[in-house]
């Protein structure tokens, strides 16, 4: 709803024509797109409404739909003072609706003169951290924009950034500038094609609107062909075609969605421990559908990162209320499960590791502490420099421990498998339970305590000694991956629980696992061997237990596996003779493919991504380019 004018005609055509016509030296000094989102610069934005009442007039206004007339620049910028219009934004004021000194805005440049951009940008979405702080929440966009990288999204996901707000001429203080998503925003990347994008902001569980598109067909070829849960939505399809099963429903998704950048929004969101997303609560995020020839699929944005950084334990895959929609289906999918649990351990060991972030806030901490410091509703427990303080400190502890806790989620869900042939995989479920250890021995099946299935291998007083594997062969092996699960129960160090290899010769000691974690948890372990005493025809993983009265100890889920070195046919994706561009050209067209027996997925990790562009760099440098 547009505010009526107070303000004569022609004094508005003035302000804008000279306002269009100055241009101050300074303006070059703030960059356009993405420059503008460059987290450590800190721009001071002034808004000046037309007619000084209409600041009452929206900030009071709880159906966030009157716009009112204002100049809106920059500090440094004085000579080239914009008309636009300005909204309240949907949220809490703070510090209340009797009392909104500090709102969300919505600042429309172009909303009444066609065309009109500030540094690339028509629009502004301007935060006020209603929810948990813009701190926080600044935080939380920014680990969107660090996960475009190739571990996480792979395109230019989301930006954002801090700036101090004055409204007619008082300091209302320091706002989240997170990035609009509309046309703009896809014309900045190159995105936009008339008639052949489409953007729809998801509005819940099976409903999404069109913001940007053929309004004449609003369902995009993506859309109408997902037609199923969790993807349908009734409004473009008249009604839910049926969920494919598990191994149609990867095929079907590689078709149409980039599936990389869907699990990596949701790997980030789930760092972010943010409680308002789309696999948690069916909201808050855009996706972009493509039929313009170039051979995209479906892009996820997100959007709307309040709800973030509360509960350090919470889980990244379900909710307190259960399992939603999107987690059953995406999240109980084996294939997508394991491809959203590698996207998370390869953000959170690349672009998102504890070192990264905190490095992050220990470069922003500086920019926004007085401008914090002195803003009067900036959410924070203490006032002042000390709040601010105690905020950064918090964070990176908060960081700290929520990378811990997901790393540990990952792990417990799914242990990183190691990659080559698998010479033992043992859970101790078969007809015979012990049918890959040498006999005789004194363990027992424990059908009671397990890490995973329904039994593990248990010694205790009565039941203890060695428990060797049968002989593998190694002899050509570049590499051997040893990992199992255990769990000790009142053992002694040094004295109760011991791991051996065998060289051909000699039990080697390798480990005294009493040393290792506490009682009464399983533990997982993980040791790759390269050490070429091992690599012969009776390689040999042994345990030795001695529990006492009152001890136990268990082992399961035991997987030794090797890595040979590959030949040039690992990588000769075509079948002819010699690794080349054809190959290169073949590995580009599965590029972020998922599933199983893919041409390209030279490591078998039912992915095609850089650790496959890799094999084939490094067989393409060597003798495996010549015919």
């Amino acid at each position: 709803m547009k505010h009526s004018l107070t303000i004569a005609i022609l004094v508005i055509v003035t302000v804008v024509l000279s306002t269009m016509c100055c241009t101050g030296s300074a303006q070059a000094q703030i960059p356009d797109w993405p420059g503008i989102f460059e987290p450590t610069q800190l721009l001071t934005l002034n808004i000046q409404t037309v007619n000084p009442s209409d600041w009452d007039v929206i900030r009071y206004d709880m159906t966030f739909n009157i716009e009112v007339p204002a100049l809106f620049w920059a500090d440094g910028e004085e000579d080239n003072k914009l008309y636009v219009s300005v909204r309240r934004k949907s949220g809490d004021a703070l510090p209340s609706e009797t009392d909104p000194y500090k709102i969300s805005l919505k600042v429309d440049i172009n909303e009444y003169i066609t065309g009109q951009k500030w540094h690339s940008l028509n629009k502004l979405s301007l935060e006020n951290g209603d929810d948990q702080d813009v701190v926080a929440e600044g935080l939380a966009c920014n680990l969107h924009r660090m996960a475009s990288a190739p571990e996480g999204y792979g395109y230019d996901a989301w930006r954002g950034n801090w700036v101090k707000v004055y409204v007619n001429g008082v300091y209302r203080g320091v706002y989240v500038n997170v990035e609009q998503i509309n046309k703009q925003f896809l014309r900045n990347r190159d995105l936009y094609v008339k008639d052949q994008v489409w953007l729809y902001k998801q509005e819940g569980q099976t409903d999404f609107l069109l913001k940007v598109g053929d309004a004449l067909n609003p369902a995009s070829p993506a859309v109408l062909a997902l037609c199923y849960e969790p993807f349908g939505s009734k409004k473009y399809s008249g009604q839910l075609c049926p969920t494919p099963d598990d191994d149609n429903l990867v095929a079907d998704m590689n078709e149409w969605v980039n599936i990389q950048g869907m699990l990596a929004m949701e790997a980030t969101d789930a760092l972010n421990a943010n409680t308002d997303g789309l696999f948690n609560h069916y909201k808050n995020n855009y996706f972009l559908d493509f039929d313009d020839g170039s051979g995209q699929k479906r892009r996820y944005i997100p959007w709307d990162v309040d709800s973030v950084m509360g509960k350090v334990d919470m889980d990244i895959y379900k909710n307190d209320r259960g399992t939603t929609t999107w987690q059953q289906i995406i999240l109980g999918n084996p294939t997508l499960r394991s491809h959203y649990n590698r996207i998370t351990r390869d953000l959170l060991n690349g672009p998102l590791s504890e070192a990264n972030i905190h490095a992050f806030l220990d470069l922003i901490e500086p920019v926004l502490t007085d401008a914090l410091a002195a803003d009067p509703y900036n959410q924070l427990s203490t006032p002042g420099l000390a709040g601010v303080q105690e905020r950064f400190n918090s964070l990176q502890s908060w960081i700290s421990d929520r990378i811990a806790n997901v790393m540990a989620q990952v792990d417990a869900d799914e242990p990183l498998p190691p990659p080559g042939i698998i010479l033992i995989q043992d859970g101790f479920e078969g007809p015979v339970w012990d049918a890959e250890w040498y006999w005789p021995h004194n363990w027992l099946i424990d059908t009671t305590n397990y890490a995973t299935g329904t039994a593990s291998a248990w010694a205790n007083r009565d039941n203890n000694g060695y428990f060797t594997c049968d002989a593998l062969d190694t002899t050509d092996a570049a590499f051997i991956h040893v990992r199992f699960w255990f769990m000790k129960d009142d053992t002694d160090t040094a004295k109760d629980l011991f791991l051996y290899f065998y060289n051909g010769t000699n039990y080697n000691l390798i480990d005294d696992l009493d040393t290792l974690g506490g009682d009464d948890v399983w533990l997982y372990y993980a040791n790759t061997i390269t050490d070429s005493q091992y690599f012969v025809p009776n390689f040999r993983v042994r345990f030795e237990a001695t529990p006492e009265t009152g001890e136990n100890a268990w082992v399961d889920d035991i997987l030794v596996t090797k890595e040979i070195s590959s030949g040039c046919n690992s990588a000769n994706l075509d079948g002819i003779n010699f690794v080349n561009f054809k190959d290169f050209a073949i590995f580009a067209g599965d590029l972020q493919l998922t599933g199983q027996d893919l041409v390209s997925d030279i490591n078998q990790n039912q992915v095609v991504n850089r650790e496959d562009l890799f094999y084939i760099i490094k067989y393409w440098l060597n003798e495996c380019n010549q015919p």
